[in-house]
């Protein structure tokens, strides 16, 4: 599942705005500010910060404490694109396709995309390393259900998907996968943003910065 809402960069932008507050302002003293607004005020300041402004107000104050999101990704929820859950399987995936990445073009700073793809099984492992989804990589199969979901099952449908798509099918019988290049918000920029963030939020152990 997802938020719903073009070169090759490690950036994608900085924070959006809203929920913040002075300079070395306590979380507490944040909560405090935020409540005694109206539930239509935090549903402003969600919207701003390219969020949701569904819930109760205890959810939406949750929401605006959370850091927010990078710009690059506030983008392109507005332009109604597919855009993973920040601790779901997708995430995670993006992030260890690019960090992948990161380490092959530290030993070879021009390898091809072939050089850097990866097949199912290597993705799987190395997003489960990261920690970075709540959801189990290898699944569950439901009791009454002989369908097995795993953590690569929405791969083919929201990230290789889109324009543009995020996850790229390579190799002979495109038995291997790599994250686009091509636009401001290809899967690289997507993947090296949503890094940044899983770090924000405490979630990745890829025991990068």
């Amino acid at each position: 599942g997802g938020l719903h809402s073009h070169g090759d960069g490690d950036g994608g932008g900085g924070d959006g705005g809203g929920g913040g507050g002075g300079i070395g302002e306590s979380v507490e003293e944040r909560r405090e500010r935020l409540t005694a607004l109206s539930i239509a005020e935090l549903g402003a300041m969600c919207v701003e910060r390219g969020e949701s402004k569904t819930g109760n107000k205890q959810q939406l104050i949750e929401r605006l404490l959370q850091p927010p999101l990078p710009l690059i990704i506030i983008d392109r929820k507005r332009r109604k694109q597919y855009i993973p859950k920040p601790d779901g399987s997708n995430t995670a995936i993006l992030v260890a396709m690019y960090l992948h990445e990161e380490e092959v073009k530290a030993s070879k700073p021009n390898a091809s995309a072939k050089e850097m793809s990866l097949t199912k099984d290597q993705i799987m492992h190395k997003a489960e390393l990261l920690g970075i989804s709540k959801e189990p990589m290898d699944g569950v199969r439901g009791a009454n259900s002989a369908y097995n979901y795993d953590g690569f099952s929405g791969v083919a449908k929201y990230l290789c998907s889109g324009d543009p798509a995020l996850i790229t099918k390579t190799g002979v019988g495109a038995h291997k996968f790599g994250l686009t290049h091509s636009g401001d918000d290809c899967g690289r920029a997507i993947a090296a943003a949503f890094h940044i963030y899983a770090h924000k939020l405490r979630l990745c152990r890829c025991g990068r910065t």
